[in-house]
């Protein structure tokens, strides 16, 4: 009996893997053939929950709800509660890949790219976005790409304190210069 109920475990567990595998590919070709977003977000849905282990599925799922968010958004009548969505599913699924992989630096670098991405909708993601290439830079230190990554974050928050300099309060304005100045030597030396 515990023999019958250990094969089917076996099984069980070599089917669901197979079975997410497939998904994941399906999607990956429906998206080449054209398919729509939704689709391609289904199927990699399907293959993250059948295997719940992949941090793959996640990230890819990850990117192409941020995909569907941008579509979304790009919509002659814009449905922000679907935008808004898929942008949280898009962020907690970067977490869940990181999450199961948390060293492995893809995770981090998409984890800060969707931070990035969505930084000019959310408050602080500029932060976490730094958080997180900084994490990449710690992970692979002698990749060029993520220091660069790290350096764009940095450019992107001192961006987004300029308008913070055009303030009537002066304590504000003396605080946003006094980060931004350190935000870009900070990007300077990334």
């Amino acid at each position: 009996v515990l023999v019958l109920v250990g094969t089917l475990l076996l099984f069980f567990a070599t089917f669901s893997r197979y079975a997410s595998a497939s998904a994941f590919e399906d999607a990956g070709m429906q998206r080449a053939d054209g398919a729509s977003l939704v689709k391609t977000v289904e199927r990699l849905d399907l293959a993250a929950a059948l295997d719940k282990t992949n941090d793959v599925y996640y990230r890819s799922l990850s990117s192409a709800l941020l995909l569907l968010a941008e579509e979304l958004s790009q919509q002659a009548s814009v449905d922000t509660d679907a935008v808004s969505d898929s942008i949280s599913a898009s962020l907690d699924y970067a977490n869940r890949a990181m999450e199961l992989s948390s060293q492995q630096v893809l995770n981090w670098s998409h984890l800060g790219r969707v931070y990035t991405d969505i930084a000019s909708v959310t408050a602080d993601a500029d932060l976490a976005a730094i958080s997180a290439y900084k994490e990449t830079v710690r992970l692979a230190p002698n990749h060029p790409r993520y220091h660069a990554l790290l350096g764009q974050a940095y450019l992107l928050r001192a961006n987004r304190l300029i308008p913070f300099l055009q303030s009537e309060d002066e304590e504000l304005v003396r605080e946003s210069e006094a980060e931004r100045t350190s935000v870009l030597a900070s990007a300077a030396s990334s």
